[in-house]
């Protein structure tokens, strides 16, 4: 599974970056970039698009409009729950002697 993150449709996609690299600052020497927003998107949605081309299933998430608690309970709830190693079975193990 693949997870691109999705903000407003066209060009408010890297608005919706951009401001928030304006607000928190740069973290890195992309950032200091103003066309990297624009294009990370285009490479998002390239890779997505190819990934679905060859049926690997694609999450896209919109996390412009939801909050960060929103945006992890839509992708937890599309993980299926035998893949999540916590929850397994925990396995028991005999007390150590001293």
């Amino acid at each position: 599974m693949f997870i691109t993150t999705n903000g407003r449709s066209g060009v408010g996609k890297s608005t919706t970056i951009q401001a928030r690299i304006s607000a928190r600052g740069p973290r890195n020497r992309f950032h200091l970039d103003p066309t990297a927003p624009g294009r990370e998107v285009l490479l998002y949605e390239a890779a997505a698009q190819t990934l679905m081309t060859t049926r690997v299933r694609v999450l896209v998430v919109n996390t412009g409009e939801a909050t960060p608690s929103e945006a992890a309970a839509t992708i937890a709830d599309a993980i299926p729950c035998s893949s999540i190693a916590s929850a397994a079975a925990p396995q028991s193990t005999p007390p150590q002697e001293p």
